[in-house]
């Protein structure tokens, strides 16, 4: 091989090198900036969730259940989906353990707000826990405050729901068998983090948010906006009708339940709140033309019949006009069908009924 063709080859070496390096590196710049973009993207999410200090001092179980903590009063539940979701999420046994985080609404014996954020990491595989405590106004002033418990280590517990006697237990408990070096290091121990009666979640309380559509007589139809999607109708809670109009935002409590029919129906409605008289969120004209406009309250007068034209009269009693553009009308004249041989009115009878031996034929 010459010195010259030794050169060639060896820039060419080169140029491939320097191509492959290039391009890695465009992969990785990409790869870093898909991680930046999903870590911003999951502080957002993050930010979401005003922190518990920001929380009004006066805020209340209405807000908490609108905010989607899981709520648990005196009689009912609310949103234990929400803790049934953050169990699969973080128990030890999930399939694929992930970040998460759930808040706690219980009362006092007083009836005061104990507020409860619990956490898991799944980077440093750890749970925390919050407890807030600055509402309880019959406790120790030193007492009301926000505590942390940031030493709950993944690998030792989990969240478990366990029913003792009617009475839902929620915990993290200890999965696994830890030898202590010494006296002085800290014990983990079973942690506590609510309980309720096992009856009240046989008959938990859902929430959906909605628009107003339409209010009937003993229901309302309603645009779901949350928790779910397309129109519905749920009759009044409790409350009666408290003054519902179309394009209210509402919170409806309902038992969970939904019947698959077209529109759905919401099962037992305890409550129905209004949250705005306006809701941002515009209603779709088919959902307007589905409520207030139907081929029902049409009705179609023949003024005059002639081979090639006819006439009518349309009486429209909707609330909205009826959509008339994909209805078509066609002509056609009545003929002899010579070859019937069919029961029914004799061949050629010619009166109103003797559709038995006639045809209809376009003119």
């Amino acid at each position: 091989m010459n010195k010259g063709l030794k050169i060639i080859i060896a820039i060419f070496i080169v140029v491939i090198l320097v191509t492959l390096v290039y391009f890695l590196g465009g992969l990785l710049k990409d790869n870093k900036e898909i991680t930046d973009v999903y870590t911003e993207n999951s502080l957002s999410k993050e930010k979401e969730l005003t922190k518990l200090e920001d929380l009004p001092e006066d805020y209340s179980i209405e807000q908490a259940i609108e905010d989607g903590y899981f709520v648990i009063s005196y009689k009912k539940i609310y949103n234990i989906e929400k803790l049934n979701e953050f169990i699969e999420n973080t128990n030890i046994n999930s399939k694929n353990r992930k970040e998460d985080t759930i808040r706690i609404i219980q009362f006092t014996t007083e009836g005061d707000i104990i507020i409860k954020e619990l956490s898991y990491n799944a980077e440093n595989e750890n749970y925390i826990l919050k407890i807030d405590s600055t509402r309880d106004r019959f406790s120790a002033e030193s007492d009301r405050k926000i505590t942390v418990n940031d030493d709950i280590p993944g690998k030792y517990f989990t969240i478990s729901k366990v029913e003792e006697d009617e009475i839902v237990k929620v915990e993290l408990s200890l999965c696994a068998v830890i030898d202590y070096v010494s006296t002085t290091e800290k014990i983990y121990e079973d942690i506590p983090i609510c309980l309720y009666s096992a009856s009240s979640e046989k008959s938990p309380v859902s929430t959906v948010k909605a628009v107003v559509i339409r209010v009937n007589e003993k229901t309302v139809s309603a645009m779901g906006i949350e928790n779910i999607e397309g129109i519905f109708s749920a009759r009044f809670g409790e409350n009666g009708n408290i003054g519902f109009k179309q394009g209210q935002e509402i919170l409806i409590y309902f038992n969970g339940s939904i019947m698959e029919t077209y529109p759905a129906q919401l099962g037992e409605v305890y409550d129905i709140k209004i949250l705005k008289e306006k809701s941002d969120v515009e209603i779709p004209k088919k959902y307007l033309n589905f409520y207030y406009s139907s081929q029902d309250k049409v009705k179609v007068t023949i003024n005059e019949l002639k081979n090639t034209s006819l006439t009518l009269t349309i009486e429209d009693t909707n609330e909205l006009p009826y959509d008339y553009s994909s209805i078509k009308y066609s002509i056609q004249k009545k003929v002899k069908n010579e070859d019937y041989t069919g029961i029914g009115y004799v061949i050629g009878e010619n009166t109103e009924n003797s559709t038995a031996g006639y045809t209809r034929n376009r003119c």
